[in-house]
């Protein structure tokens, strides 16, 4: 990235601005989404645009949250937000979400609907919510680790392909346990 040339979109902040600050302070155009926060749509720096909506795979209203922290929020497609932003034909240098499994939702739609789009996208770092808690069976780790009944690891492979075949490379990979934080790149 380009000092005091990039624009970044933040998906999921949970009151943790530290990403979004930074990359302001380095100049870049940041829009934070976040429909869990309570909080209306506000400019909070210079660079920094706040939005109260989530990402998924359409307008809707959709639950988000995991164990027993879930509500229905706001949420719209990828496509319909660079739209409104009028960033469809903008380069966008990071894309970065902790949406909590919505990710697969976005995954989804923008691989099927509008692939074109991910082509504007430099870096898409994702902390990927693979259900190795168990969630949706009683809270229960699943016996078998990231293949077992449980676990939607195997729906993230998938889309991971596909990202590959849009020439994205995986070149970040850390547990954040008991999730994994991803981070993707294509070459200009």
């Amino acid at each position: 990235m380009q000092r005091n040339n990039c624009t970044v979109l933040s998906f999921g902040i949970n009151h943790e601005w530290g990403f979004e600050d930074d990359m302001a302070a380095m100049g870049c155009t940041v829009h934070a989404f976040d429909p869990t926060m309570n909080l209306e749509d506000y400019k909070r720096s210079d660079n920094v645009y706040f939005y109260n909506l989530g990402l998924g795979d359409g307008r809707a209203k959709r639950k988000i949250g995991m164990d027993d922290d879930i509500d229905y929020f706001h949420v719209d497609s990828y496509e319909h937000i660079l739209e409104q932003l009028g960033l469809l034909d903008v380069p966008i240098h990071y894309l970065k979400m902790d949406i909590e499994l919505s990710e697969l939702e976005f995954l989804r739609d923008a691989l099927r609907n509008s692939p074109h789009l991910l082509q504007n996208v430099r870096q898409l770092a994702i902390e990927v919510h693979h259900g190795m808690k168990g969630e949706g069976v009683h809270k229960q780790v699943p016996m078998a680790g990231e293949l077992s009944p449980t676990s939607t690891f195997p729906l993230f492979w998938q889309h991971f392909q596909e990202l590959h075949c849009l020439g994205f490379r995986l070149i970040y990979s850390q547990a954040n346990l008991p999730w994994h934080e991803v981070l993707w790149g294509r070459p200009v």
